[in-house]
């Protein structure tokens, strides 16, 4: 199943974007559903169709979604979330307060996409088309699967494995019992299962969408960087709203020049991905037949469906004797990264984000001895020291 992921800042016309897709997708032969998981739905406004939080037949080739975010969140999240706010009032905290900080933030956008997963297993479609969340929402979302990870290996295994330790602190701290944790393992499992599908190659793509304007550029470029991050491999930029040469009137010229100097940062920042540039609509795009119109502006002849940028994000190589891990971050700079390399896992920590990579067993027991950028990528270069250490020690 082929699987393309829109995200951008507010405005830029994701949903718009989103929907032209899929009906192109659709009108050449595809079996599509769209989905939005923003919980600020306007995917159905902008197909001027009613939609169900289940999918919804639009043509002979095209279904449409709105996720209940919030009904998926009661349902994976619900009985953590409940020993999640008996933990925080046993410690004094409000009950109004625990419940708001029993919800990690970003959770309601996770839990509409763990659906995707559905639908790649029974394999109901031949094309998804995401309308995601905002930009920060959607990044949050990258970094759950190591979140709960940590919550699964060390919070909800306190009961499993402490046993007699931790039964004299039930009279005053409440602790996870076997439905919790076999909650919080399913739900890992299940976001474990979608990050797999996010990042599967040539199957799974992001596309940006921006407006040549400055906030929604810069923007973009830490997007692209943590996308690259947790390999969620981006095959397009789509710019939209771009004023057309032909609108003459002096309210627009500084606004034109502007945009001039926008579209060359554009293109300095993101080539040699490609980038599809689209004018502003003369009018509102609504219903289908304005968007399939709309399609053809933005990818004329070309397949919406088809991968247009293959270079992976993150790799492996080996170079006079060296083990090199590559980690693509346009837009990072070397003061702003860290590294951490504990057992078989090296995290990589870039602003307030941070990744941790498994590393391949050949790396096992070797330590990262330099890491350097080299055009866009972080090069992490692995001694010996590690492996020799071992070997003196037997």
């Amino acid at each position: 199943m082929r699987i393309i992921l829109f995200t951008g800042k507010g405005g830029v016309g994701k949903t718009t974007v989103s929907a032209a897709t899929a009906l192109r997708a659709a009108e050449l032969g595809y079996k599509t559903l769209v989905i939005s998981t923003d919980p600020a739905h306007s995917l159905a406004d902008s197909l001027d169709f009613p939609l169900d939080s289940k999918p919804v037949k639009i043509s002979k080739n095209l279904s449409a979604q709105e996720i209940d975010t919030q009904k998926e969140l009661e349902e994976n999240w619900g009985m953590i979330q409940e020993h999640a706010i008996s933990f925080l009032e046993a410690r004094g905290v409000n009950n109004v307060v625990a419940e708001e900080t029993a919800i990690i933030p970003g959770l309601e956008e996770l839990f509409g996409l763990i659906e995707i997963k559905e639908y790649c297993d029974k394999k109901s479609y031949q094309v998804l088309v995401i309308d995601s969340a905002p930009t920060s929402s959607a990044l949050r979302l990258l970094s759950f699967p190591d979140i709960m990870s940590w919550w699964v290996k060390n919070i909800f295994n306190i009961q499993r494995k402490g046993g007699k330790v931790v039964r004299p602190l039930r009279s005053f701290l409440p602790l996870p019992d076997s439905s919790v944790i076999k909650t919080a393992a399913s739900v890992y499992e299940k976001v474990d299962g979608l990050k797999e599908i996010l990042t599967k190659k040539g199957k799974t793509t992001v596309r940006l969408v921006v407006n040549p304007e400055k906030m929604v550029i810069k923007e973009a470029q830490k997007t692209y960087t943590y996308l690259n991050l947790f390999e969620l491999p981006v095959d397009a930029v789509l710019v939209n709203k771009i004023i057309p040469d032909k609108v003459n009137d002096p309210y627009f010229s500084k606004w034109k020049e502007a945009q001039k100097r926008h579209l060359t940062l554009i293109k300095e920042s993101f080539e040699p991905l490609p980038i599809l540039k689209f004018n502003l609509a003369d009018s509102e795009l609504i219903g289908q037949r304005s968007l399939i119109e709309f399609s053809k502006k933005i990818y004329g002849s070309r397949d919406p469906v088809e991968v247009f940028f293959k270079e992976p994000p993150l790799g492996f190589a080996r170079r006079k004797g060296d083990f090199i891990l590559k980690v693509k971050l346009p837009f990072a700079e070397q003061k702003n990264v860290d590294l951490l390399q504990r057992g078989d896992e090296l995290i990589i920590r870039v602003g307030s984000y941070k990744r941790s990579i498994a590393l391949p067993h050949s790396l096992v027991g070797h330590s990262p001895r330099e890491a350097k950028f080299e055009k866009d990528y972080l090069n992490v270069y692995f001694g010996d020291e590690g492996r020799d250490e071992k070997r003196r020690k037997r």
